[in-house]
């Protein structure tokens, strides 16, 4: 799980590190950056949800 996240992570560092030069480049920015943010709160969610049943 925690390479995921870490992959994840990796991932949204390199979209940060992008400077579109055009609109449509900034739109694909946004766009993936906002996915890239779904999938890490999935992951974190689902990683906080088995630190839990594991604590029970």
């Amino acid at each position: 799980m925690n390479e995921r996240i870490q992959e994840v992570l990796r991932l949204i560092d390199v979209q940060l590190a992008l400077v579109p030069d055009n609109p449509i480049e900034e739109q694909y920015k946004a766009r993936t950056l906002a996915s890239y943010t779904q999938a890490l709160n999935g992951l974190l969610a689902a990683q906080k949800s088995c630190k839990e049943e594991s604590n029970e």
